[in-house]
């Protein structure tokens, strides 16, 4: 993946992809390094699911993308009890009349949604209650379209500069 986005991002950024790295750190965004240095104008994303990724950047402000597996076992009532703890309210409630596969995919969907919020703003995965109100104030969440035979969900957030 990381040589995908340094072949890409040269292209971009008019210079020689032998200039370019992508230094990852668990639990913190990637970072290019443009010979050696760290580009904190360019922001990146990176999310893998299976044999899948999917990754993103911004030179106008923050960016989270994230990918999921849609879960194809489990009990209706653990998928509630998992978006009670963790989605949004408004995402929890709009699940509550789902059942079966139709429950797995939109949880699926929220959930990436979710997690491409926390990707853009820099925070870990939390429940809902130990997150400040209002936490994702000016950001932009969209699905993203992937081929049904990955049997996942995407999605991309974004917050301008």
């Amino acid at each position: 993946v990381h040589q995908s986005m340094v072949r890409h991002l040269e292209q971009a950024l008019a210079c020689d992809a032998q200039q370019l790295a992508v230094r990852s750190t668990p639990g913190q965004a990637p970072v290019l390094l443009k010979e050696g240095q760290a580009l904190p104008a360019l922001s990146l994303s990176i999310a893998y699911a299976q044999n899948h990724a999917l990754w993103a950047w911004s030179e106008q402000g923050a960016v989270g993308v994230d990918v999921q597996a849609i879960p194809t076992d489990g009990e209706d009532a653990e998928w509630q009890q998992l978006a009670a703890q963790y989605l949004e309210p408004g995402a929890a409630s709009a699940l509550a009349a789902l059942q079966g596969d139709v429950l797995r995919a939109a949880f699926a969907a929220q959930w990436v949604q979710l997690e491409a919020q926390l990707k853009c703003t820099c925070m870990a995965l939390g429940e809902t209650a130990h997150r400040a109100a209002h936490w994702n104030a000016g950001l932009q969440c969209l699905p993203l379209p992937v081929p049904a035979s990955w049997g996942a969900a995407a999605a991309l957030a974004w917050r301008r500069g």
